[in-house]
């Protein structure tokens, strides 16, 4: 295809967008030579974020890096403020956490001078994110806190589900189970509201860990399938994943290794396949207490060298407690029924 782009090709673009259909925008945008993407770089951040979102990340990354240099010479507009903050997200989707926070660093000073505050809710739900995985909860809670209120102003429906999504997970690792869910039945509502498919697959998943926690596998089981199915159904690949994972750890937490571990594997090779790092390490955890004496599977090493990359040490910790806990309730036995 030339670099001449119908008029109508942006238009549709940003109406798929809008209704949240990634699979739509990348038929629609997929074939487009990077030259267009290029010349037209808001089609490449279009594009970037279907891809994102059914988990073709690597590509996503490669295109959002090829159009920074065009946004940069439209100037600081809202574009490339977009860029960035999509940029940064995938940076730390590839265990670059130290520079997707400057890049939302930045993006918090550039949306401040430009009083967009929806991108403002962004980048501090964002910056949230990395607090939380180096256990900053605080701060955390609140970044998420100003996403949230920004969020209820602008009426961003998505937005709100993201936020209460990331309290929920706060709170359920901080042993407040209530609140937890609380937040967690508020992200559903949201996501649905907003016809967010992925965010609420994503909130499912996430709450299915409580249940799990809070020792009601078979619910913890069914929500968990639906959110897979729904991830499954919209193309998210690392929602798979994450999906599935959970799904892994209920098997564990029930003693079921064989189970566990075809489910772990499984979870494991959407995290490779979507380039979602923290996931893969989360998942090596679960198959190193799983299958502690498999021989040279590095499994806890690998995960470890991931963790560090996130600056997350802690919560790599965090995590390894809590995949020795879940096999210890599997191990115990039962009474015989």
């Amino acid at each position: 295809m030339s670099a001449t782009v119908p008029e109508h090709l942006l238009s549709e673009a940003r109406e798929l967008l809008r209704a949240n259909d990634a699979r739509g925008l990348v038929a629609l945008l997929g074939g487009l030579d990077r030259e267009v993407l290029v010349a037209e770089p808001e089609l490449g951040f279009l594009l970037a974020t279907g891809l994102r979102r059914v988990g073709e990340s690597a590509r996503a990354f490669d295109i959002t890096v090829d159009i920074a240099s065009t946004c940069e010479r439209r100037g600081r507009d809202s574009l490339w403020r977009s860029r960035l903050n999509l940029e940064a997200a995938l940076r730390l989707e590839r265990g670059e956490a130290a520079e997707a926070e400057a890049a939302w660093q930045t993006l918090v000073d550039a949306a401040t001078r430009a009083d967009d505050a929806r991108t403002l809710a962004r980048a501090h739900n964002n910056l949230g994110i990395i607090c939380t995985l180096q256990g900053r909860w605080e701060e955390a809670l609140a970044g998420y806190g100003r996403a949230l209120a920004a969020c209820h102003r602008l009426g961003d429906r998505r937005g709100l589900a993201q936020a209460h999504q990331n309290i929920a997970i706060c709170y359920r690792e901080l042993g407040f189970t209530r609140q937890s869910d609380a937040h967690f039945r508020s992200a559903v509502d949201d996501g649905t509201t907003a016809a967010s498919e992925d965010v609420v697959g994503r909130a499912e998943e996430e709450r299915a860990l409580l249940m799990l926690l809070q020792r009601d596998p078979r619910l913890a089981r069914v929500t968990a399938t639906r959110a897979l199915e729904r991830l499954r159904r919209i193309g998210d690949t690392a929602g798979e994943g994450e999906a599935l994972r959970v799904l892994g750890l209920i098997a564990m937490a029930e003693g079921h290794a064989s189970d566990a571990d075809r489910l772990l594997r499984q979870a494991l090779d959407k995290a490779v396949d979507s380039g979602a790092a923290l996931l893969e390490a989360e998942t090596l955890e679960a198959l190193a207490t799983v299958l502690p004496a498999e021989p040279g599977h590095g499994h806890s090493t690998k995960a470890e060298e991931i963790f560090v990359a996130f600056g997350a040490a802690g919560w790599g910790e965090h995590v390894r407690r809590r995949m020795e806990a879940l096999w210890q309730v599997g191990s115990t036995p039962r009474d015989p029924g």
